[in-house]
């Protein structure tokens, strides 16, 4: 199975186990196109999508012998050197 392949079927079960959607597919049907979702629905989605990403990236990182993504970043925060830009909002 691919990476985009797995991808597509964690999305998959993400949608139908914590948003109860039966398909992704566009229907061309407003009343199966669009749902009305709760928000804690839709934050149980959003953990369990991120949960999933930190799954993907610990295994990725484990594969090529390296600390996962959060550890790396993690230490680029606290590195004293690095600063954040402010970008200006009002442009």
């Amino acid at each position: 199975m691919t990476s985009e392949q797995l991808t597509d079927e964690t999305i998959e079960h993400i949608g139908r186990h914590y948003l109860h959607l039966r398909t992704l597919v566009r229907r061309g049907d407003n009343v199966l196109d669009f749902h009305e979702l709760p928000v804690w629905e839709i934050r149980d989605a959003l953990r369990a999508a991120y949960e999933a990403g930190q799954r993907e990236d610990l295994h990725r990182s484990a594969r090529r012998g390296r600390p996962p993504l959060r550890l790396r970043l993690g230490n680029l925060c606290t590195n004293r050197s690095y600063r954040v830009q402010e970008i200006p909002i009002d442009a």
